[in-house]
């Protein structure tokens, strides 16, 4: 049976300064999108790699108290850089928070194998973070899910061990790393997500998900099984209160797994899903690492920019969508570097970076409004009674069968692309005629009291 969606409410303990927008991205508009400029930065004497290298398998995240963008990354076969980088929405700019580690003092009797960091300076060694950042507002700090990740050096001092270290806890206010007592358990390649409800972090790999509490610092694993493929991305969804690890790379087919968490009990449900429709995001078996974040506006997982297309995904129905997404100024298809990709909850846009000729740019895209949603911060749960049929229809008729008898006047269709295509007023209450709509799938939409409901429909005539 199909489901209708009622609203309420959710509220997080997230304690935030009231910042001001920027008005050069705030004032985009829907699909719109803006290029903040060309990264820059100096390499470091020593190191025979670009300090561009930051980006290379890694990303950033979004810092909510500072309004900020905190990036780590590089690591062997890139650059040796360990600073952290912050984008300053005031400026516009990517400045390092501190001076990184000299390739000077990159040796094997600096390198502690316990916490993965530079003995002198503090820093963890610099590693490919994938998606392995995420800010903890409990605490105001960047997590780097594991520390010690390490082969060789740019440097050229040297081949070092791998070792699986620590949880890295950076503080942006000190400028400052600290490194958790419980040893991390999983492979580097693992994709996290911060819980705002319960302020502790899931990370999944494909033998097993775990939970790491970054407050006492432990460890627990909750499953034995986990995710496909490697370097995915997982993402928190606040309507249905799940996560969901989109596998696009090192997988045989595109793939979503859904998890469920029981916080009173700390147990974990999965399931693969099923069904999906509309576009999918360009997957591999091979490297086909593409970042995915949580769209507060338009309710949708968005991201997975490549060659040009923006990819959304709402769980609740199961719809994947595509927009275009051009650069102006720029003759590039854009396709977002790695997991190099976070949303903005000030501005309400999404920002990530991208590379041209071994040039990188920073992009800020407000996706477009696919679907009607609230103008409220509203989540969804469903409420069953509602029915939308036959589906798939052959019928010239299309009936909608409320709850308590209720059955609505005006339909609004959309295809998957999120455009409306049009609205249907019914003569005979209960009953429509969709003669007018092609062979294909939709999205039929209408709305009882405070409830938004929204069906799948399939036409075949």
């Amino acid at each position: 049976m199909k489901k209708c969606f009622i609203i309420s409410f959710i509220l997080f303990s997230l304690s935030v300064t009231a910042f001001e927008r920027t008005t050069i991205i705030s004032s985009l508009a829907n699909g719109e999108v803006i290029n903040l400029g060309q990264y820059t930065c100096t390499t470091m004497p020593g190191d025979y790699s670009s300090c561009l290298g930051i980006t290379v398998y890694s990303g950033f995240v979004y810092d909510p108290q500072h309004h900020k963008l905190l990036q780590f990354g590089g690591g062997h076969a890139s650059t040796m850089r360990d600073d952290v980088n912050v984008f300053h929405f005031d400026s516009l700019l990517w400045k390092s928070a501190y001076q990184s580690t000299q390739c000077s003092e990159m040796t094997l009797d600096n390198f502690d194998t316990v916490t993965g960091a530079w003995k002198t300076t503090g820093h963890p060694h610099s590693r490919h973070t994938y998606d392995m950042l995420n800010y903890a507002d409990t605490l105001g700090e960047l997590l780097l899910m594991e520390t010690g990740h390490a082969l060789y050096t740019t440097c050229a001092n040297g081949t070092f061990p791998i070792v699986h270290g620590r949880i890295g806890h950076y503080n942006p206010s000190t400028g400052k790393w600290r490194y958790s007592k419980a040893a991390a358990q999983w492979e580097r390649y693992a994709a996290s997500e911060y819980d705002p409800v319960s302020g502790r972090v899931i990370i999944v790999h494909t033998n097993g998900v775990w939970l790491y509490d970054p407050v006492s610092e432990t460890i627990s694993k909750l499953s034995a099984e986990g995710g496909p493929g490697i370097e995915n991305t997982l993402v928190y969804y606040p309507p249905t209160d799940k996560f969901y690890h989109i596998a696009t790379s090192w997988v045989a087919s595109f793939t979503v797994t859904e998890f469920t968490i029981n916080r009173s009990t700390w147990t974990l449900t999965s399931r693969t899903l099923s069904g999906m429709t509309g576009d999918f995001p360009v997957w591999s078996n091979g490297n086909a690492e593409r970042g995915f974040v949580y769209d507060k506006v338009n309710q949708r997982i968005g991201g997975g920019i490549s060659n040009g297309f923006y990819y959304s995904f709402d769980p609740r129905i199961g719809v994947w969508s595509k927009s275009s997404v051009t650069v102006p100024g720029l003759t590039v298809t854009p396709s977002v570097i790695a997991h190099s990709i976070a949303y903005d909850t000030v501005n309400k846009v999404v920002i990530f970076q991208i590379d041209l000729n071994y040039k990188r740019y920073s992009i800020a895209y407000r996706p477009p409004t696919l679907y009607p949603t609230s103008n409220e911060s509203v989540f969804h749960t469903p409420v069953s009674g509602f029915t939308l049929y036959p589906n798939p229809s052959h019928s010239p008729i299309l009936r909608v069968n409320g709850k308590d008898g209720w059955i609505p006047e005006l339909l609004t269709i959309y295809d998957l692309q999120g455009r409306l295509v049009t609205t249907m007023k019914s003569a005979t209450p209960g009953i429509w005629q969709p003669s007018h709509l092609t062979d294909g799938t939709y999205i039929v939409s209408y709305k009882f009291a405070n409830r938004i409901c929204k069906h799948k429909l399939i036409i075949l005539k």
